[in-house]
């Protein structure tokens, strides 16, 4: 088979195939006498049905396995003769391929990226000592009180921290903000509506201007919608709502005791205190892996410079458009909204993607070289945890993982996974304390291996 190739860049090359007739006969032949060890044909036992009518029987099946068989045949020959790493077929021109014919062809395919590996070992990393304070339980109780707060209505005027209830209409330029976005229908007119009276919420600048108005007054509260407002038809324009306040409530928290922490499945308020104080040193454990792991991974994607196969950055860069409009969809931005700013979700999803994509082959080299490899028993576990969540068999379990494609990206969180820790355990970890300045260290460092 002779192969020639180009390069089009962006790790794709383009190959220029020619078989001949020996070789497209050879390939027919082969995958004929496969089709001849199972054939059924009226009149002959299996195995011995004649070559020419297998051919006559099997003909379209033998010739789509024959261009299969062809194709993996130029791909090994790629791969041995020409030492390119193929990662993904993209198109294939081959108008027909008969027997006892040549055949003349083009593929264009990519290839896996070649790079030398940055340094991964004993990388640098500063991160700053946490504790669990009595400050952070405060607050973690204060969470918790507020999920079973109650609201009494007041006879008072607003003052800061309240929640109010209130009617209004908005306006920017002086037109209905739905003549502006007509999906924005509750920016522009709403009844009943709760808001708490805190600095920042719903609208910059907006609650503050409640505060010491009563149930029953009446105003006109005028606001600058900020750059990046989830509407943009309106952002950075001026707006004004019509506002009436229904009624001001204050917001009572409940006691903590015994029976408060019984709500929370403890037996009483020590062993709440004990649960919430676990719960926030997980939190922190989690941080401080999470921020070395961040600030690693920026030093190791900084490192070499090469060409990305384009098709892992459009199939990065679709999932992270996906997740975008998921993640609007659930903060409620109307259709309307998402449709006008797919460009701009495309454009920020490209970019992350690149680099996203950079870092793996990255990370796929350490695990190549440090011979990090996902175990069976380890797979299996992870099926097992799924199996008994869904309250399912093993073997059920494994069947739909592999119906729904998703053994690999299973596969691909334990592998991320170890490479995380292997890289953690490698780093230089400096901890600074709290008190001190940026950039001043405590009594030394501590390599991750230690701890």
């Amino acid at each position: 088979m002779n192969i020639s190739i180009e390069h089009l860049g962006q790790c794709k090359k383009l190959a220029r195939i020619e078989a001949d007739v020996d070789e497209v006969t050879s390939v027919f032949s082969e995958i004929t006498r496969e089709y001849q060890k199972e054939a059924k044909v009226p009149g002959f036992r299996k195995g011995t049905v004649p070559l020419n009518m297998v051919a006559k029987v099997y003909g379209q099946d033998i010739k789509q396995d024959s261009t299969k068989k062809l194709l993996q045949k130029t791909v090994q020959q790629i791969k041995t003769e020409d030492n390119l790493p193929v990662s993904t077929i993209h198109n294939i021109e081959l108008e027909k391929l008969e027997p006892e014919n040549p055949a003349s062809f083009t593929m264009t395919f990519e290839v896996y990226p070649e790079f030398e590996l940055p340094e991964y070992k004993g990388i640098p990393v500063t991160i700053e000592r946490r504790e669990v304070t009595d400050e952070d339980m405060e607050n973690a109780f204060d969470i918790l009180r507020q999920q079973q707060a109650s609201f009494s209505n007041v006879e008072r005027p607003i003052k800061e921290g309240d929640f109010v209830v209130v009617n209004y209409k908005g306006f920017c330029e002086g037109k209905p903000i739905s003549d502006w976005a007509p999906a924005a229908r509750g920016l522009t007119s709403q009844n009943g509506f709760w808001m708490k009276i805190v600095k920042g919420s719903f609208i910059p600048g907006f609650t503050e201007q409640l505060i010491d108005l009563s149930a029953g007054d009446k105003k006109t509260v005028k606001v600058q919608f900020p750059e990046d407002f989830v509407t943009p038809q309106v952002a950075g324009k001026n707006g004004e709502f019509e506002v009436e306040i229904c009624e001001v409530k204050e917001q009572v928290l409940p006691e903590v005791d015994d029976e408060f922490a019984k709500s929370y499945g403890a037996q009483n308020v020590e062993e709440l205190k004990k649960g919430i104080r676990q719960d926030l040193e997980n939190e922190l454990a989690k941080s401080r892996n999470d921020n070395i792991m961040n600030q690693i991974l920026e030093k190791i994607v900084e490192g070499p410079d090469f060409e990305i196969p384009e098709s892992d950055v459009t199939k990065e860069t679709k999932n992270a458009v996906y997740e975008l409009v998921k993640h609007n969809q659930q903060l409620g931005t109307p259709r309307e909204v998402i449709e006008e700013q797919k460009e701009a979700y495309y454009n920020r999803a490209f970019e992350a993607a690149k680099k996203r994509v950079k870092l793996q082959y990255i990370l796929t080299e350490v695990a190549d070289k440090e011979n990090i490899k996902v175990e069976n028993e380890e797979l299996a576990n992870v099926i097992a945890m799924f199996a008994d969540k869904e309250q399912v068999s093993f073997k059920n379990m494994l069947n739909k993982l592999k119906n729904e494609d998703r053994l690999v990206n299973i596969h691909n969180s334990i592998m991320n996974s170890k490479i995380t820790d292997f890289l953690i355990k490698n780093a230089e970890i400096t901890e600074t304390n709290p008190s001190q300045e940026t950039g001043e260290v405590n009594d030394g460092q501590t390599n991750a291996e230690d701890k």
